[in-house]
């Protein structure tokens, strides 16, 4: 039994007006955010504890749940210092030191590291990493081969050299006594981190190093977790990074992710970063003065990243960890997914229905019903049959839909089934304390897990999947449970004799009347191991819990030590009530099924506290003793499991296809979004679901994963109507748009509810037209990290007033989403940062935004919420149709959406658009073809008529072609963007502009002036002039110009240029024509 300081039950007044303690400032020995410690008993009292020599303060962090710390703890506030005998520099600014200690603290956080290996390196321009390893001897290090990134691989830019041509932005110093790191951004000399008076600790498994923060600084990331808010309260609370099989239901819980890096944002605007590259269970911990981390093992490896603007700090983080994939086209379509369809008969009705209700469906998923026992490449073979499978598939792909099946890392353990017996021969699972595979409980059953750190897993990793698909060609992976969830707790287990007798054969919900558990009940007897050496003592007790769970659970079990109240979002309901202090007391090993309920649906009041709403916070792992074949142990090497086996998938299946690979992934890590996506997990179909899914998905971008997206409508429990219609709204512009719901909630497909279908089609209407702008973001995000789907300040960092502004969103830099988070309302509040803003419903529904930003209230009606183009930008569209393919294969539209009249009597705009095949792998270099560059100014002449000129020309970056002279140039330096060998993309032709803002007439006259080079080897070129009468074709309305190009089919070809001038009759014209 782990005992806790907490004081016993004296009352729920007494714990009223002691939670509210403000912690003594005097008290030089104790730190209220640092590490804590125990130092009491159970019941110990405030003077209890300051007799026996230890700090006291009760653990109330503002704005945020309850948090299981001890409130009685030994002092840490004493300096822990090294110093430098030696610094050494590099010919490439790096610096290189040996570090003694010289003040230890804490012994009851383990033996020290005496002495420190310190160098710093530059990585380009904008980046320092600063690595401490034990001088003496070897520890864990995260394996770089896992990324896909050159700098990690040690072949990147300027590892530890000069600029590429260009001084570096980062200046850093080293101090020798005692040692400390400052990093500061040239120029304006702002602190970017900054250790001088911090600690630095470094005990075999406890390390810690902290930096001083500006105060206006606004910090984000340090996931996976739900919050409230995107931005990370600087309150001192900890948050825990340790990857469980937690969703979105338990407000600030660690979950299915880690991310050991914090983003911050000052109040000018300037960005910065810092990484932690480290895979070890830690917290970070952000307060007003301090930003510290507090780690389990392994070394400091820490990035720091200059920005200095929020983009830039993107690209220089997702430098380091892998540029997010690019995704096939298909995928930005729209997902129907439900784990408890029945039949595949019924995934049929699914399918028809959709198309009879005239919505679109790119993709339908299967969750595990289609699997024989829920055993990994089967089929049920009553209510899914392969052959009925095989149909199934076979009609989607005639349609151009595509189908997506779902995979578990739990191999049932069950002679005959190939998958486990290949493994078994081939020794692939993850081995338990005693050398043999680790026996854990999941869906199947019992089963042993693939160890994904072993090479050789790969080639039979990719033998199952391509088996699999040669009976059914699956379009793309989608990977659940791998954190790993176990359903047991334990370092050692065994089937119990009566296991097959209690094991359901069928899912809950289709098992009336069988009387046996559900699946998710452990039925395996499991211990904890004896005899163990000091290192795996070590390992299974570490000196320094983290707040797993918020908690302190054990990293290793199922169930921690800790049950849980809420009410109003999270708060305790009574901290000295005795049955909670008796629970947390307690080291709870399985749950029974009565007491597992689907989420917190209703809050709990604080004044009528009630032990029966508590439910027990589940985090189901593997052992932390158990070891992987390159003989790491589970206790360093858990985190990356799922950045393991997402890059073993994404080789799989590129190579099985052929073509790019699609994965989505439940768990994360740094790194996963260069092979997959990733979503939210099992959210709740709640209003503050609903809400806080949008910081979620923002969260995933920050992450460096591009496609992200939540469970539309709501996975556990049911929906309505009214939500659901509000939720496709919002969802459709995540980057990943699926509807998913669990067993036990009711159907929630979007023609179910008219008032849901209605709202479906016309936001997915409005996405399906955006594609060609959708797919660009995607291409931007992968070639410079950022995200798709973005905060208002990554886009606009000077906008002070969007700093936290979490409840709106853009999509790439042009597109503003204002979704409904209220029940019941039909308008909302939505921030405009500076500039015009045209609504995509309404281009005469204008905001012309200050430049501190402006407040408006919008019209937002149950069938759709407001979506904003941002005036200066060009996007492609394309005539919306059921499937991607289908819209892809029409016409392009060019939107403009010119900037205010207040922008001078030339306004101008700007866009790129990409395309290439949408399906082929992703070559290292793009073809200089797959870009569009266009640019549109309108000019008002003296008597107020307006004309204007568009200039296309392909370009191979998102900086125009042919550098600075274009586009003043019509057609500088397009002639010359393709290289030999260039593959031909296949482009549409222009079907017309829609250009937003047009405060003239129809224009008299058009006229087009095209450029394509004809013979290349004999170096001639050719231009044609045509003058196009679009009488017709040319109107004006709601202050939109509208110039249809359809019935001349206006080609888009590279190499090559367009240029189109339209005006009255006397401007259009050439001078050299």
């Amino acid at each position: 039994m782990m005992y806790r300081s907490h004081p016993m039950a004296t009352g729920l007044l007494v714990m009223l007006a002691t939670s509210f303690l403000i912690p003594v400032a005097a008290d030089q020995e104790c730190d209220w955010t640092g590490p804590r410690v125990d130092c009491g008993y159970v019941g110990i009292t405030e003077g209890e504890c300051r007799n026996k020599g230890c700090c006291w303060n009760p653990a109330d962090f503002q704005d945020f749940p309850y948090v299981d710390v001890p409130w009685c703890f030994t002092q840490n506030a004493h300096p822990a210092e090294y110093e430098a005998a030696k610094i050494q520099e590099d010919n490439g600014g790096g610096s290189y030191a040996e570090l003694a200690l010289v003040k230890s603290v804490q012994p009851e956080l383990g033996p020290d590291v005496t002495k420190l290996s310190a160098s710093v390196r530059r990585v380009g321009c904008d980046t320092l990493r600063l690595t401490l390893r034990d001088a003496d001897e070897a520890r864990w290090e995260v394996p770089t081969h896992l990324f896909k990134s050159d700098i990690l691989a040690g072949s990147g830019p300027s590892m530890n050299g000069a600029c590429g041509g260009s001084a570096t932005t980062l200046e850093y110093n080293l101090l020798p006594h005692p040692f400390s790191l400052t990093v500061t951004r040239s120029g304006d000399g702002a602190p970017l981190f900054n250790s001088t008076g911090q600690r630095l600790v470094f005990k075999d498994q406890y390390l810690e190093l902290s930096t001083g923060l500006s105060p206006g600084a606004t910090l984000f990331g340090a996931g996976e977790r739900v919050s409230r808010s995107l931005h990370l309260a600087r309150n001192g609370a900890p948050r825990p990074l340790w990857n469980r099989d937690i969703g979105p239901a338990l407000e600030e819980q660690n979950s299915y992710g880690s991310h050991p890096w914090v983003l911050g944002l000052e109040p000018d605007g300037t960005a910065w970063g810092i990484l932690l590259l480290s895979s070890n269970a830690m917290d970070i911990i952000p307060s007003e003065e301090k930003l510290s981390w507090r780690v389990t093992g392994g070394i400091i490896d820490m990035f720091v990243f200059g920005g200095p603007t929020p983009l830039a700090v993107m690209e220089q983080f997702t430098a380091v960890i892998g540029r997010p994939a690019l995704v096939p086209y298909w995928t930005l379509g729209w997902h129907q997914c439900k784990y408890g369809y029945a039949s595949v008969w019924e995934v049929r009705e699914v399918v028809a229905n959709y198309s009879a209700a005239g919505l679109p469906l790119e993709a339908q998923w299967i969750d595990i019903d289609q699997m024989d026992h829920w055993m990994d490449f089967t089929f049920d073979p009553v209510d899914f049959p392969v052959e009925e499978m095989q149909a199934l598939v076979e009609d989607l792909h005639a349609n151009g839909q595509k189908f997506v099946p779902i995979l578990d890392p739990g191999i049932k353990v069950e002679p005959g089934y190939h998958a486990y017996d290949e493994a078994l021969k081939r020794d692939l699972f993850v081995r338990n304390v005693e050398g043999d595979p680790y026996l854990g409980w999941v869906w199947p059953g019992p089963c042993h897990f693939l160890d994904y750190l072993l090479p050789r897993t790969a080639a039979y990793w990719e033998e199952e999947l391509a088996a699999h698909h040669n009976i059914l060609p699956w379009d793309g992976i989608w990977i659940d449970m791998n954190e790993i969830s176990n359903f047991c707790t334990g370092d050692l287990c065994r089937l119990k004799p009566e296991t097959e007798s209690e094991v359901p054969t069928l899912p809950s919900s289709r098992q009336e009347g069988l009387g046996k558990d559900p699946q998710w009940v452990c039925h395996l007897e499991c211990w904890e191991a004896q005899g163990l050496n000091s290192t795996q003592a070590g390992w299974a007790h570490p000196p320094y819990d983290i707040a797993n769970g918020l908690a302190r659970s054990p990293l290793g079990y199922k169930a921690g030590p800790s049950c849980y109240s809420l009410w109003e979002g999270g708060r305790l309901g009574s901290q000295s009530s005795p049955s909670l202090s008796a629970c947390l007391m307690e080291e709870v090993v399985c749950c029974s099924s009565k007491q597992v309920t689907s989420v917190f649906l209703a809050p709990v009041s604080a004044t009528h506290f009630n032990p029966i709403s508590m439910r027990l916070l589940t985090g189901q792992v593997m052992s932390v003793l158990n070891s992987h074949h390159d003989g790491s142990s589970e206790y360093d090497a858990h985190q990356l499991y799922s950045l393991a086996q997402t890059r073993v998938t994404a080789a799989a299946v590129e190579s099985i296809r052929r073509k790019r690979p699609f994965i989505l992934s439940r768990s994360s890590y740094l790194g996963v979004g260069a092979y997959a996506a990733h979503w939210t997990g099992d959210n709740v179909a709640t209003w503050d679901q609903l809400a806080k899914s949008i910081a979620g998905v923002l969260n995933i971008g920050l992450f460096g994963i591009a496609m992200g997206g939540a469970d539309i409508c709501g996975f556990q429990g049911n929906t309505t109507s009214e939500l659901c219609a509000r939720w496709v709204s919002l969802g459709a512009f995540y980057p990943f748009a699926r509807s998913h719901s669990d067993l036990h909630s009711t159907r929630q497909e979007l023609y179910l509810w008219p008032e849901v279908a209605e709202a479906g089609r016309q936001a997915l209407s409005q996405r399906y037209r955006l594609l060609p702008y959708l797919y660009s973001t995607m291409r931007a995000a992968h070639d410079t990290g950022a995200p798709a789907m973005r905060p208002l300040w990554m886009t606009f960092p000077e906008d002070v007033a969007g700093h936290r502004n979490d409840r709106q969103f853009m999509f790439g830099d042009a597109l503003l989403v204002t979704p409904v988070l209220t029940q019941g309302a039909r308008s909302v509040e939505g921030h405009f940062p500076p500039g015009t803003w045209y609504s995509l419903w309404n281009a005469s529904d204008v905001v012309h935004a200050r430049a501190n930003g402006t407040d408006v209230t919008l019209d937002a009606p149950l069938e759709r919420i407001p979506y904003h183009v941002r005036g200066g930008r060009i996007i492609g569209t394309a005539e919306p149709r059921r499937t991607t393919r289908d819209t892809k294969a029409g016409a392009l539209t060019l939107l403009v959406a010119l900037p205010g009249e207040g922008s001078g009597a030339e306004r101008s705009a700007h866009g790129v658009v990409y395309n290439d095949d949408g399906e082929s792998v992703v070559q290292a270099r793009a073809s200089p073809c797959s870009f569009l560059h266009a640019n549109v100014t309108v000019r008002r002449d003296g008597q107020g008529s307006l004309s204007g000129t568009l200039k296309i020309a392909f370009g191979s970056s998102w900086a125009w072609p042919g550098g600075a002279r274009y586009p003043d140039d019509a057609l500088g330096g397009a002639e010359s963007v393709a290289a030999d060998g260039d593959p031909p993309i296949p482009w549409p032709s222009l079907a017309g502009l829609r250009i937003l803002g047009w405060e003239g007439g129809a224009p008299e006259a058009v006229r087009t002036r095209s450029f394509r080079p004809s013979g290349e080897a004999s170096g001639s070129q050719g231009q044609s002039v045509v003058d196009l009468n679009l009488a017709e074709g040319a109107r004006v309305k709601d202050s939109t110009l509208l110039l249809s190009m359809e019935s001349v089919e206006l080609p888009l070809d590279c190499p090559g240029s367009l240029e189109i001038e339209w005006g009255p009759r006397k401007t259009a014209q050439y001078s050299d024509v």
